[in-house]
C-alpha cells in the first residue's frame, strides 16, 4: 500500500473506528469520553456529506471529519494536521462552508512538531 503523502499514519480509536491519522483517532476518543461524561449528546465519526456548492445540480461534495451534538447545539468538525492546513483545496471548502455550511465547522489543527493530542481551534461560521 502507498505510504500517505503527509506521513499520516490509519489508527484506530478505542471506539474500533479507523482513522486516517492519529490526530483524528485521539480526538475521536475525546469525544467519546465527553459522551460517556454526558458533555455532549451524540458524535458520530464521519458523518454523511455535505453538497457545499448550493446547487444540487453541481454538487461539491465534503465529509467533516465529525459531527457533534449537544443538547442545545451542534457543530461540525474538522482535524487538520500542519501541513494539510494550507492547502488552497482546503481553503476553498473552508470559504464554501461559511456560505453553504448546516451549521458552525470546528476546526482543530494539529501543531506541526508537537503531540498529535495538542490542537489549536478555529470556528467557520455556516448558515444559521
Amino acid at each position: 500500500m502507498k505510504p500517505h503523502k503527509y506521513g499520516a499514519k490509519r489508527t484506530v480509536c478505542q471506539s474500533e473506528h479507523s482513522h486516517p491519522s492519529k490526530a483524528e483517532a485521539i480526538r475521536c476518543d475525546e469525544l467519546r469520553l465527553l459522551w460517556i461524561a454526558a458533555r455532549i449528546l451524540n458524535y458520530d465519526s464521519q458523518p454523511e456529506r455535505i453538497n457545499l456548492s448550493g446547487d444540487p445540480k453541481v454538487p461539491i461534495w465534503y465529509t467533516p471529519d465529525f459531527y457533534v451534538s449537544t443538547k442545545g447545539d451542534e457543530w461540525y468538525e474538522e482535524v487538520k494536521g500542519a501541513a494539510t492546513d494550507k492547502l488552497p483545496a482546503w481553503r476553498l471548502k473552508a470559504k464554501l462552508w461559511r456560505l453553504h455550511g448546516p451549521c458552525e465547522l470546528r476546526v482543530r489543527g494539529c501543531k506541526y512538531g508537537t503531540n498529535p493530542g495538542t490542537f489549536e481551534k478555529r470556528k467557520i461560521q455556516g448558515e444559521q
